[in-house]
């Protein structure tokens, strides 16, 4: 990050150029955190995106299309998220039956492998989408939400020197 050197005199009028100077360094710095906060969500939705659109279990869209992100990040709302409100997000995100608790998180939120005990023998389910009944046995899990944390942890480093360093 460069360096902001303020230099004024000992005056009262250097004084308040001085903390004028501080205020517009400020202002400055609030949009820049802005700035990461929209490039890492940005890349956080587009992670989380490519995740679900890359995974062949993925049967229809709706849960892609439920794939919401905040209104962009603001010097005033320093905020942004990814969130979905598809009811069966998070059997995706952890998976199910035998072949769920895959994530790497399953442990450290209570998720278990096979919760209903349903085990090897699988359980019967009808397909709407295909008009069919198969048997399944789950389905492992799918991090989207996970990758997308990921991402913004791993590349949080590299956007506040690009973006900080520029003040």
């Amino acid at each position: 990050m460069s360096k902001r050197v303020i230099r004024f005199e000992l005056s009262p009028e250097g004084i308040d150029k001085a903390i004028e100077e501080i205020e517009r360094f400020k202002i400055d710095m609030l949009k820049a955190m802005a700035e990461v906060i929209n490039a890492l969500g940005l890349r956080a939705y587009g992670t989380a995106t490519l995740t679900l659109e890359s995974n062949a279990k993925v049967v229809s869209s709706e849960l892609i299309d439920s794939l919401a992100m905040s209104d962009k990040a603001t010097f005033d709302n320093r905020v942004f998220f990814v969130r979905t409100d598809c009811e069966y997000a998070v059997f995706v995100e952890y998976g199910t039956g035998i072949k769920g608790a895959e994530h790497p998180e399953a442990s450290r939120v209570g998720w278990e492998k096979n919760q209903k005990g349903k085990g090897e023998a699988g359980w019967p389910f009808f397909s709407e989408a295909f008009g069919e009944w198969y048997t399944t046995h789950g389905q492992g899990a799918t991090p989207f939400m996970y990758n997308a944390k990921m991402t913004v942890k791993n590349e949080a480093e590299k956007y506040v020197a690009t973006i900080f360093g520029r003040l």
